[in-house]
């Protein structure tokens, strides 16, 4: 029995150790399990809101004005709604958006930034200019001038959040490509008769 229980625990211990080798090591830093963790709970007060929040998001209750205490711990507004209700409320908003302007922003740059490191020539040279120009002009006023000239609603503030982000990603992706462009393995994929889709993907 000891020796099967022997075997079982360095099994065991052979697959954590495989885990830890397959998981970056970014992934493994402080910081990125606090990110995790604090992300984690913004998405456990979004999903249980209802039930989390001490007060509805409109609900006019309390006085008005009033500082943090025991009643609302993060103060009232000027209608003497519950600051607190209405952060956790607004994350069943906001995060579903934030998510998708940053998915979004990210495969616009990465697609832009892979094919001018890629192609190269005149391709790259109008990209970088395009994206030199989005990046020349202060993100926020940016985005403020575009959101004002779509209209005011949700969905062209985050629309304009994609327009002045994924400049940061085509960089990135750009000189990422670029640096692997000359590799040996892509230029065997290139002398296998590889299409340019393809060659970017084993990029």
């Amino acid at each position: 029995m000891s020796s099967n229980t022997n075997i079982g625990r360095s099994a065991d211990a052979k697959l954590q150790r495989k885990a830890r080798r397959r998981l970056p090591a970014a992934w493994r830093s402080p910081l990125a399990i606090i990110g995790v963790v604090i992300a984690g709970i913004w998405l456990i007060l979004a999903v249980f809101a209802p039930w989390i929040a001490p007060h509805g998001p409109l609900a006019q209750e309390l006085p008005r004005l009033m500082p943090p205490s025991e009643l609302a711990w993060f103060g009232t507004d000027a209608l003497g709604r519950d600051v607190l209700s209405r952060l956790i409320h607004g994350a069943r908003v906001t995060i579903p958006f934030a998510g998708m302007l940053v998915l979004c922003a990210m495969v616009l740059g990465t697609l832009i930034g892979a094919i001018g490191g890629y192609v190269g020539g005149w391709v790259d040279e109008v990209l970088g200019r395009l994206t030199d120009l989005f990046m020349a002009f202060p993100t926020v006023i940016l985005a403020m001038v575009i959101a004002a000239s779509l209209g005011p609603s949700l969905f062209n503030a985050v629309l304009a959040g994609i327009i002045v982000t994924w400049p940061v990603y085509a960089r990135v992706t750009r000189s990422l490509v670029v640096s692997l462009r000359s590799q040996n393995f892509v230029v065997a994929s290139r002398m296998l008769g590889y299409s340019s889709w393809r060659s970017l993907r084993t990029d």
